[in-house]
C-alpha cells in the first residue's frame, strides 16, 4: 500500500510509530509510542483516526483480532453512553417541563394520604410535585391532620446503643425500623416527650441543650435554653411539648423549681414566668443533683388539646393518688393551672392511677390494689366517664405497664412486662390476647427509656433567624 498525499508530518509520525498490520475492514493499524494509544488509517477516507485501548497492552501481545475486538467495545460503550446521555437530558427536560395529568386538587387529595418515605421519594418526580409536597403551609399541615385521623402513629424506643427503633401500629409484627440522630453528638440522647411527629431529645450530660426532631422527615434544630442558672437550677423537673391551633406555634415547656421557660418554635424565642401556683412551688424545692439521678428529674407531660399535663406528689410524676394534684399547661395564657381532682381518685385511697391519653383525650388508668381490677376513664367535655374496665389484672401492672394507645379496630395497646414488649388487651374478648416483642428480646433498651408515640409527619416548624437577647426579667 501506498500513501502517497501523506504530509511531511505525518511522514514522521509513521517513522515513529509501529505498524501492526491491517484489520478487517482494510483499515491500516498502527501503534504509538504509548501501547495503549492506536492510530488507524482509512485508505477509502484517506484519513488517520486515532483511539485508545481500554488496557495498556505490550506490542508482543496485541493481535489484531483483539484490537478489532477493542475498537468496537469502544464504539458500543460511546454508544450506550450517549444513549444514556440522553436518557438523563430527557428525564430533566420531563423534571422541568412537566404537565401533570390529574388537576392539582386531586394530586393534593392523593398524595396527603401517602406515608412520609414514599413521599420523600416523590419529590424527585417532577417540579410540580416537589413544589406540592415541600409546601409547608398548605400540603405538610394537611399530610398532619390526615395521618392522625388514619391513626399512622409509630411506636419509638431506645436502645442503650443510643439507637432507635420504630414499628408501626398499623403492623405490629412487621419489620422493626431503625434509626441514629443524625448529629454525633446527641445520637444518646434521652426521649422526653413528643408531639405529634416530633421528638424532644436532651443532650446527655448537658443542662441546657436540647433539640427537636421529625424522625419521619429527619429534619431537627438544636435549641439551647439561657435560663438554665437563673436561681442555680440547672435541670429542670419537667418538660413538655404541645401545640397551638390557634398560632399554628409548637411550645416547649420546661419546670424548674421557682420558674418555667417557654420555648415558641414559631418565633424562636424564649420567655421565662415565675411559677403562679402555690401547691407547685410547696412542692418543688430546691435540691443539688444527686450522683446518676439525671435521668429521672425531667418528666414528660401527656399533650392533649393545647395543654401539657402532669400530676404533683412531693415531685412530678406520671402517678396520680388520692393526695396528689393534677397541674397543665396552657397555651392560651402560657400559664401552668390546676385542673380539679377527680371523684373517683379522690374516694379510694388503694387504687393507683396514670395520666395517658386514648383516642384524643386525657386518659386516667388506674389499677385497685385489692382486686386487680384495671379502670380506664377518659375526660369529655372537661367531665370524666368510664370507657372500660378490665378484670383481674395483673396486681404491678399500673407500675410496669404504660397505655399507649387505642388502634382503630378497638384494641388497647400497653408496654408490656419488660422494656422490648407490647401486651393487646381485646375488649370484645375480654382478654389479652397477645404478647409481642417490639424488639430483639435478646437486646437490652435504656432502663429509664419506655416506649413513645411518634406520628408519621412531614411537618417540621419553619426555620427562623435566632437573635441574640438579653436575658429578660421574671415576670
Amino acid at each position: 500500500m501506498s500513501i502517497s498525499n501523506l504530509p511531511s508530518i505525518c511522514k514522521k509520525f509513521v517513522q515513529e510509530r509501529v505498524l501492526l498490520g491491517c484489520t478487517q475492514n482494510g483499515e491500516v493499524v498502527f501503534q504509538g509510542w504509548q501501547c495503549c494509544r492506536i492510530f488507524m488509517y482509512n485508505p477509502q477516507q484517506e484519513l488517520f483516526r486515532k483511539t485508545k485501548l481500554s488496557v495498556d497492552l505490550p506490542i508482543a501481545s496485541i493481535c489484531l483480532d483483539s484490537l478489532y475486538s477493542s475498537c468496537l467495545n469502544l464504539k458500543h460503550k460511546r454508544k450506550r453512553r450517549s444513549a444514556t446521555l440522553r436518557k438523563a437530558k430527557l428525564r430533566k427536560t420531563m423534571y422541568e417541563n412537566d404537565t401533570c395529568v390529574l388537576p392539582h386538587d386531586i394530586l393534593f387529595d392523593v398524595l396527603i394520604k401517602v406515608p412520609v418515605p414514599s413521599l420523600l421519594r416523590f419529590k424527585s418526580i417532577s417540579r410540580s410535585w416537589n413544589a406540592i409536597i415541600s409546601d409547608n403551609n398548605m400540603f405538610v399541615k394537611a399530610q398532619r391532620d390526615q395521618s392522625k385521623a388514619l391513626g399512622r402513629q409509630k411506636i419509638m424506643l431506645q436502645r442503650t446503643t443510643g439507637e432507635f427503633e420504630f414499628i408501626h401500629l398499623e403492623n405490629l409484627k412487621g419489620v422493626v425500623e431503625k434509626q441514629n440522630f443524625p448529629i454525633k453528638k446527641f445520637q444518646r440522647a434521652h426521649i422526653l416527650c413528643s408531639c405529634d411527629g416530633l421528638v424532644l431529645l436532651k443532650k446527655p450530660k448537658a443542662y441546657k441543650k436540647f433539640v427537636l426532631w421529625n424522625p419521619s422527615s429527619g429534619q431537627h434544630r438544636t435549641i439551647e435554653c439561657p435560663y438554665h442558672k437563673l436561681y442555680n437550677h440547672n435541670l429542670p423537673h419537667a418538660c413538655g411539648l404541645c401545640y397551638d391551633s390557634d398560632t399554628d406555634d409548637y411550645k416547649v415547656i420546661l419546670i424548674y423549681s421557682v420558674f418555667y421557660v417557654v420555648y415558641s418554635t414559631s418565633k424562636g424565642s424564649w420567655s421565662t414566668m415565675k411559677i403562679n401556683l402555690p401547691i407547685l412551688v410547696q412542692h418543688l424545692p430546691s435540691f443539688e443533683l444527686q450522683p446518676n439521678s439525671r435521668l429521672f428529674l425531667c418528666v414528660g407531660g401527656i399533650c392533649m388539646e393545647g395543654r401539657v399535663y402532669w400530676s404533683l406528689q412531693n415531685k412530678i410524676e406520671p402517678f396520680v393518688r388520692k393526695t396528689s394534684t393534677i397541674i397543665y399547661f396552657d397555651m392560651k395564657s402560657d400559664e401552668l393551672k390546676e385542673l380539679p381532682t377527680p371523684l373517683f381518685v379522690r374516694e379510694d385511697e388503694n387504687e393507683l392511677f396514670r395520666l395517658s391519653s386514648v383516642n384524643g383525650c386525657l386518659c386516667l388508668c388506674g389499677i385497685k390494689r385489692v382486686t386487680h381490677e384495671l379502670n380506664i376513664w377518659i375526660m369529655e367535655q372537661d367531665d370524666w366517664k368510664l370507657l372500660m374496665r378490665i378484670n383481674k389484672s395483673i396486681n404491678y401492672f399500673i407500675h410496669c405497664l404504660k397505655l399507649l394507645c387505642c388502634t382503630k379496630n378497638g384494641e388497647f395497646i400497653f408496654d408490656g412486662l419488660g422494656y422490648n414488649k407490647l401486651s393487646i388487651y381485646d375488649p370484645k374478648v375480654q382478654r389479652f390476647v397477645t404478647t409481642t416483642y417490639i424488639s430483639n428480646p435478646i437486646e437490652y433498651v435504656l432502663p429509664y427509656a419506655t416506649p413513645t408515640l411518634c406520628l408519621d409527619s412531614l411537618y417540621f416548624p419553619s426555620n427562623v433567624m435566632h437573635k441574640k437577647k438579653k436575658l429578660k426579667h421574671i415576670q
